[in-house]
């Protein structure tokens, strides 16, 4: 539910930056995340970016159901290859800080 993610980040960011600065940064890097993850479902998968006002699932690109099991569907999908390049630039950017 995008639209309560972004309710309690609109609410809970002013609060933070007159209350509490030091738990900003945090706060952002969270909601940062949040995001990115829903915006990431987006593509193989399918959020309810209108909810609660509309219930249309919205998805980029449709997996078909090409294996036995939809597990393997998603493995042997294009976008499970975004995904672990996702992931392989994350683990290089997260080792090239440790060594800095």
């Amino acid at each position: 539910m995008p639209a309560f993610w972004a309710a309690v980040a609109a609410l809970t960011l002013p609060v933070l930056a007159l209350l509490a600065r030091a738990l900003l940064a945090p706060a952002l890097a969270f909601f940062a995340a949040l995001f990115l993850h829903m915006v990431l479902d987006t593509i193989g998968g399918g959020i309810l970016w209108g909810a609660p006002f509309n219930d249309r699932l919205y998805t980029l690109v449709e997996v078909p159901a090409s294996q036995p099991h939809w597990v393997l569907s998603f493995l042997l999908h294009w976008t499970f290859l975004l995904e672990l390049g996702i992931w392989a630039l994350a683990l290089y950017l997260w080792r090239k800080g440790r060594r800095a």
